[in-house]
């Protein structure tokens, strides 16, 4: 994928993409130098301990092109949540959910 850029814009993306590597995917491929590699990807948040099974149910996303259905899990402590996009109404077990609870050693609360 190409993207076209204007030079203040390709400027300041090889400025930021020095500062944090992950930018680089944005920079033209004559920016990006001759070793580079796309970033590695991000770890996978662990399951948060509220974190249960799929409802079976799903609700409309409010931010994604077209017609997509989130699935809904069981939360501990929101009833259901989705895993990673928010919608009004439900839980959302992503890195930003305040009562969110990590623990390797526990078995989830529900599920």
């Amino acid at each position: 994928m190409t993207l076209h850029h204007n030079e203040a814009e390709r400027n300041l993306l090889k400025e930021i993409s020095a500062r944090d590597p992950r930018y680089s995917v944005y920079l033209q491929p004559e920016d990006r130098g001759k070793d580079w590699t796309p970033p590695p990807e991000p770890e996978p948040l662990p399951p948060c301990l509220h974190l249960g099974a799929p409802t079976g149910e799903s609700v409309a996303c409010p931010s994604c092109q077209g017609s997509v259905s989130l699935k809904l899990f069981a939360c501990a402590v929101h009833g259901t949540a989705t895993l990673a996009k928010r919608v009004d109404g439900y839980g959302c077990c992503d890195s930003q959910c305040a009562e969110r609870v990590v623990d390797l050693e526990k078995k989830p609360a529900i599920g």
